[in-house]
């Protein structure tokens, strides 16, 4: 009696884990379907970003409910954002560098960088000076002044 009570308490315990992988599941949450999310991230304040190629999207409630940010519409798509450290969200849109100061809710044109049309483009943030950075075609670009100008330091 001994030995089967350790076989089932020995295959328990080896298969318990797989268990709790396998019962696990994802669950739709809402926003536009039939649309590919280009990025996602996640704002201090909570507040979840996702965009596609025809906007910028935002929930304040974990994904239950989602908004339409009205002025990226006009950008033609947002491929990538990056969460600065002072708070800005910083994007590359189709042809340009975008900017939002209200957490994503609106947005306005930093730099119009018309050879920006292509998915892969990330901008990043150092972190000891807050320049800012992207790296396109072999090139690496870099912004002092919070994404306004761009110059190439390697090529």
């Amino acid at each position: 009696m001994k030995i089967i009570f350790l076989i089932i308490s020995s295959l328990f315990i080896i298969l318990n884990p797989f268990y709790l992988i396998y019962s696990q599941s994802w669950k739709f949450l809402g926003g536009p379907t039939g649309r590919t999310i280009n990025d996602v991230i996640f704002t201090k304040s909570g507040r979840i970003l996702c965009s596609d190629d025809q906007s910028v999207y935002y929930s304040d409630d974990n994904g239950i409910s989602w908004k339409e940010s009205i002025s990226a519409r006009r950008f033609s798509g947002v491929h990538s954002f990056t969460l600065r450290i002072n708070g800005e969200i910083i994007a590359i849109a189709t042809h340009n560098i975008i900017k939002s100061t209200d957490n994503g809710v609106s947005w306005f044109v930093t730099s119009n960088q018309s050879y920006l049309h292509y998915y892969g483009v990330r901008i990043y943030e150092s972190p000891t000076d807050s320049a800012l950075y992207f790296v396109k075609d072999k090139s690496l670009y870099k912004s002092t002044d919070g994404g306004f100008i761009w110059n190439i330091i390697w090529k």
